[in-house]
């Protein structure tokens, strides 16, 4: 599992530090570095449920595997329009910050979710 996570990490990392150093340097209103960690957190706790289900439900019959991952993305995308509300509704954000960068982090992390799906299927299963 930490295997198929380090690429992620290491980009939200680098990124991460590169929006420390613009705020240190105060290129960016706070306003949108708050808005970038909320989106951030945001799509980051999307991915982890991911993992952890794709770990529990891989080694499993078809059914608990489709269960999980099919009522995963449905589950996943309510937790996550639901933290949009909240942030939205009653946090101080710059909202084209957090929807731009939610919009970004939401593709990057989808396309690599498909990566890791396409990898685990491709190994044999061991017996």
């Amino acid at each position: 599992m930490v295997q198929r996570i380090k690429i992620p990490i290491f980009l939200l990392v680098s990124v991460v530090i590169l929006f420390f150093f613009l705020d240190f340097l105060e290129w960016l209103p706070d306003q949108f570095i708050d808005s970038f960690f909320y989106a951030t957190g945001l799509i980051l706790i999307n991915f982890l449920v991911f993992i952890v289900s794709i770990e529990y439900s891989f080694s499993k019959s078809n059914k608990t595997f489709l269960i999980f991952n099919l009522g995963g993305i449905a589950f996943r995308l309510i937790l996550t329009l639901i933290g949009i509300f909240i942030a939205i509704k009653f946090l101080n954000i710059e909202l084209y910050g957090f929807i731009f960068t939610l919009l970004i982090w939401y593709i990057m992390f989808i396309i690599y979710e498909i990566y890791i799906i396409r990898k685990k299927i491709e190994k044999p299963k061991s017996i």
